[in-house]
């Protein structure tokens, strides 16, 4: 579903099922609705389900970086719309066999991109469960993100989050306005990514976040928890005085780089406290 352009509606769907492997896709692939500019609600109320087997390309009118996602997307640039896309259930992704997602992260939750103007954007998920197995990715997230470049609200959370690991090459995530790598060196976030550059209230905190790599290639960090970027952007518990949980399974694979057990913090970003189990 696809709510667009100042209208006013509250919708739902069971479930949605998205696969690619091949001709062209130029742009991102979304596994729950999209609302744009829309004081509006479309929800998932069942699973989502995104399978990518090819290359996805960058669109031609479009130098923001462009992302697979299996949550929904609430973007907004409008005073007084509150886009709103969630899914009630499980968000799955698998990436799999020449799949090429470097034109972006994946991300197995929502997505949220709030600019200057808009009002609250929210693409919240369940649960999320991504399978690697395959593939080129610009880095792998298993929580949603939350992009704001206002000063308003993007809310991109998620409860549980899983990501499994057991093939492919996974690059440096590239998030944000341009088709670039952030510049973190991170290539594997456990948990959610949120983005603030101006200051904006910007939550992905994932509640519960399972990692495990058995395989393939990791050409960067690897992060349990969850990835902060900038002041007030947070993925640290919703849940005043709580700590997220992470957990951390790596047998096999080739990591060239770091291993972290909690969350990563840039520019002032709020990981808070997390609670971690890892077998390495």
């Amino acid at each position: 579903t696809e709510l667009k352009d100042f209208g006013e509606d509250n919708n739902s769907v069971t479930s949605t099922y998205v696969e690619y492997s091949g001709g062209a896709v130029a742009g991102e692939i979304i596994g729950g609705s999209t609302v744009r500019n829309a004081n509006a609600v479309s929800t998932v109320t069942g699973d989502t389900h995104v399978v990518v087997s090819a290359k996805v390309e960058q669109s031609a009118t479009q130098s923001w970086v462009e992302y697979v996602v299996g949550g929904g997307k609430a973007m907004t640039n409008a005073g007084d719309t509150g886009a709103t896309a969630n899914v009630d259930g499980t968000a799955y992704v698998t990436i799999t066999g020449d799949a090429d997602t470097s034109v972006g992260l994946v991300a197995g939750g929502g997505f949220t991109r709030l600019q200057e103007g808009g009002a609250n954007a929210t693409a919240r998920v369940a649960n999320t469960v991504v399978n690697v197995d395959g593939g080129t990715l610009a880095g792998v997230t298993g929580g949603g993100i939350a992009e704001n470049y206002g000063s308003s609200t993007a809310d991109a959370g998620v409860n549980v989050s899983t990501v499994t690991i057991s093939g492919g090459e996974i690059n440096e995530v590239k998030y944000g306005a341009h088709n670039e790598s952030a510049g973190t060196g991170i290539a594997v976030v456990g948990g959610g990514i949120a983005l603030s550059t101006n200051g904006g209230n910007t939550n992905a905190a994932v509640s519960s976040a399972t990692t495990s790599i058995s395989g393939g290639t990791v050409n960067g960090d690897v992060i349990a928890s969850g990835l902060a970027h900038g002041s007030n952007a947070s993925v640290a518990s919703e849940v005043e005085n709580l700590q997220t949980d992470s957990v951390l399974n790596i047998i096999g694979g080739n990591i060239e780089g770091d291993v972290y057990a909690g969350g990563a913090s840039v520019d002032g970003g709020s990981v808070g406290a997390v609670n971690v189990d890892a077998v390495i």
